[in-house]
């Protein structure tokens, strides 16, 4: 997944070389800035995009680290093949102590804080005041905080994280996210009051001349094998962040029913 290391030469990680320049001009000036990215729904590459954004941001020799605020259905610890015993979670209800869960990363000057167990209640932990007090210390500590959050699509708890840092990041995945995902941007733009939303359209291929067959899809697609580990579309529109009887009463099932049944999620 991390494909700045795996094939520095290849085109996806010259996209990430011109996504850290981007950054650099939207930190304005600000000397540690935080940075968080969500999207609509899962799949979209949220934690891909961090995953490589932040060691890209370390290859220059900046201390950074990235965080997982998404605490119903992690998957940075995946990404870095650490544990998940210990981390957002348990540094929230006071078990365990930041230090005891940052997990120094093989790339020098990158280091990672893993969710944690799943909490009954991710919604109050993310919107407290010790959530705040741990990105504002983290913030002494490195040059760049980098923040994984829920797909705001399926719960709200991103937006009270979007509201708080620096640079708020939406992704949405070409020949993934339905259309009618853009309308979530609006609404987050008019409704949320986030002003400064920037948005990174993933996986977008150039044809079979450009960066297709030859060069991004093929690379990109086969180094993270989107939608590895989703059995069915149901999952991956909101398995994980809600129950089956959550995502009928929400209606997912039924915005699902147009290409399948209910009897084949």
């Amino acid at each position: 997944k991390l494909v700045i290391s795996n094939s520095p030469k290849s085109l996806i990680s010259e996209s990430f070389r011109s996504l850290r320049t981007n950054v650099e001009f939207m930190r304005q000036g600000k000397a540690s800035p935080t940075l968080a990215v969500t999207s609509t729904i899962s799949g979209e590459g949220k934690t891909f995009i961090i995953s490589n954004l932040g060691l890209v941001q370390s290859l220059l020799g900046k201390k950074v680290i990235i965080i997982d605020f998404d605490l119903r259905k992690p998957k940075l610890f995946k990404a870095f093949d650490i544990p998940n015993r210990a981390g957002i979670s348990t540094i929230l209800i006071g078990a365990n102590t930041i230090e005891e869960c940052i997990h120094h990363s093989e790339h020098q000057g990158l280091d990672v804080i893993p969710s944690g167990p799943i909490p009954p209640n991710p919604s109050e932990l993310i919107a407290s005041k010790q959530a705040d007090d741990l990105i504002a210390y983290l913030q002494t500590q490195y040059d760049m905080v980098l923040i994984d959050t829920p797909p705001v699509g399926l719960v709200s708890d991103a937006l009270d994280i979007l509201k708080k840092v620096d640079i708020p990041i939406y992704i949405v995945r070409a020949n993934y996210s339905a259309r009618t995902f853009l309308k979530n941007i609006n609404d987050i733009i008019l409704e949320s009051k986030i002003r400064n939303l920037s948005i990174i359209l993933n996986d977008a291929g150039m044809g079979t001349g450009g960066y297709g067959a030859g060069g991004y899809g093929l690379g990109y697609g086969y180094g993270y094998g989107y939608g590895y580990g989703y059995k069915s579309k149901a999952e991956r529109y909101g398995y994980g962040y809600y129950s089956d009887g959550e995502m009928m009463k929400r209606g997912w099932f039924n915005f699902l029913k147009p290409k399948w049944r209910r009897d084949q999620l």
